[in-house]
C-alpha cells in the first residue's frame, strides 16, 4: 500500500521537505535523554510526524567529532519539516542542556541550536583552538582562508 503522511498523522497537512537531527549522548545518559524527548512530545500537545532512533558507534578522536564520546549514542530525529517540529527539536536541546546531560549536534544536519558558546560547552575551549589554530595553519592566506569560509563556521567563530 502507498500512502502519504496525512495517512498516518491525522490533521497533518504537511506535503514537503523532511528535517533531520543527530544528537551524540555519552551512553549512560540515552535513556534518560530519551524520555526528555517523549516528555518534550506529549507536552506539545500536538501530533507530529516524527521518528526516534538510536544507533550506537566508537567515539572518535576528531578535535569536534560529533560522536566525541565512547561509546556514543546517537539519537536520530527525522521529520518532516514544520514550524512545530523545528519547535520540538529546540525544547528537546534545551531540556537536554537543563538537565546537565552532555551532547553534540550533527554538523550536517539540522542543529540551529549551535552557537559559539555552545560549541565551545560541547567540545571545551582546548578543543575548538586547536581545531582554529590547525585549519589557520592549513591555509595559506587571508584569501585562501576566505575561500574555505561558509556562513555556517563564521556564525559559530570557527572560521578564524
Amino acid at each position: 500500500k502507498k500512502g502519504i503522511i496525512r495517512d498516518l498523522f491525522r490533521g497533518e497537512r504537511t506535503l514537503g521537505k523532511t528535517l533531520g537531527c543527530g544528537i551524540g549522548l555519552p551512553l549512560p545518559r540515552a535513556l534518560e535523554a530519551l524520555e526528555i524527548a517523549f516528555k518534550a512530545y506529549r507536552d506539545s500537545g500536538d501530533v507530529m510526524p516524527i521518528i526516534l532512533s538510536h544507533r550506537f558507534v566508537r567515539g572518535t578522536q576528531a578535535l569536534l567529532g560529533f560522536t566525541r564520546f565512547d561509546p556514543t549514542a546517537v539519537r536520530e530525529i527525522d521529520a518532516i519539516n514544520t514550524a512545530g517540529t523545528r519547535k520540538y527539536l529546540q525544547t528537546v536541546w534545551a531540556n537536554l542542556d537543563a538537565a546537565g546531560i552532555p551532547f553534540t549536534l550533527h554538523w550536517g544536519k539540522f542543529n540551529s541550536f549551535l552557537t559559539p558558546a555552545r560549541v565551545r560547552k560541547m567540545y571545551g575551549d582546548a578543543a575548538v583552538d586547536r581545531w582554529i589554530a590547525s585549519r589557520n595553519s592549513l591555509l595559506e592566506s587571508p584569501e585562501v582562508a576566505k575561500v574555505f569560509a561558509n556562513p555556517f563556521i563564521t556564525r559559530l567563530q570557527l572560521a578564524g
